[in-house]
């Protein structure tokens, strides 16, 4: 994990990533700020530039947006920077108030599929985004279920609201169980239904 780029939520999580003992390459994050690799600072000034080329790339984006579906793009690229900034960041720091993994569990499923169906000019109504997102939602809901029970004490000892922290590791562990078959059933029924046809929907 030494050769992976520093996230700067890792900032905000500097004190968990120190005493977390149980980091791997899937969790714990990136290590580069606890074993020195990269200092604060340097980490702060990537943040801020990042922010600068995103902010560039939305004018863009919504410069280049039909006008009916301006405003759609303007509250999904607003919803995006709130809830991946929020996940650590102060003030809302949802990963330290019990909604972390519904978090990433939404930004990595719908809210990627929604933006991706309206910035190609879809409709936001149309309910297949969301009906695709909905088993990726879960799958991703069990997997980053899952990667929080290593970090256990470590989140604990911060503070840190994880579902591994707030229902214990083996309560977490059948969460996650439950969300990974939900995400199977679900992908199926897409399949067999035909809102996923094909051999694409096969291997969804």
């Amino acid at each position: 994990s030494e050769s992976a780029p520093a996230h700067p939520n890792e900032h905000f999580h500097y004190e968990g990533d120190l005493r977390n003992r149980n980091a791997g390459p899937f969790t714990g994050g990136s290590r580069m700020l606890v074993v020195g690799a990269l200092r604060r600072q340097e980490v702060q000034r990537a943040a801020a530039g990042a922010i600068v080329v995103l902010l560039a790339v939305a004018v863009l984006l919504l410069s280049r947006t039909p006008a009916d579906y301006r405003l759609p793009m303007l509250v999904l690229i607003t919803l995006g920077a709130v809830l991946g900034l929020g996940y650590t960041a102060p003030p809302l720091k949802f990963s330290y108030r019990g909604y972390g993994e519904l978090v990433v569990s939404f930004t990595h499923s719908t809210y990627a599929m929604l933006f991706g169906w309206v910035s190609q000019g879809g409709d936001w109504h149309n309910p297949l985004p969301y009906l695709v997102g909905m088993p990726v939602f879960c799958a991703v809901f069990a997997a980053n279920t899952v990667a929080g029970i290593p970090d256990h004490t470590a989140d604990a000892s911060v503070n840190k609201r994880s579902y591994s922290v707030i229902f214990g590791p083996t309560r977490a562990a059948f969460i996650a169980s439950v969300a990974a078959v939900a995400a199977s059933v679900g992908g199926i029924t897409l399949w067999m239904d035909g809102l996923v046809p094909g051999k694409f929907g096969l291997v969804f």
